[in-house]
């Protein structure tokens, strides 16, 4: 609605799994991106490509 925004994070959990090879963003804009190395326990920031 009008003015209004929202925070946008995401959680994710893993059960029982303790990495993670890599993780993928599907953006709005149809844009896909495949994140490596991703960290656990940990809060990461991804900005969408130009």
């Amino acid at each position: 609605s009008y003015l209004s925004a929202s925070e946008p994070v995401v959680t994710f959990g893993l059960g029982p799994d303790t990495k993670v090879d890599s993780a993928e963003v599907h953006w709005p804009s149809g844009t896909r991106q495949k994140l490596a190395h991703v960290d656990l326990d940990r809060q990461s920031v991804v900005e969408e490509p130009r």
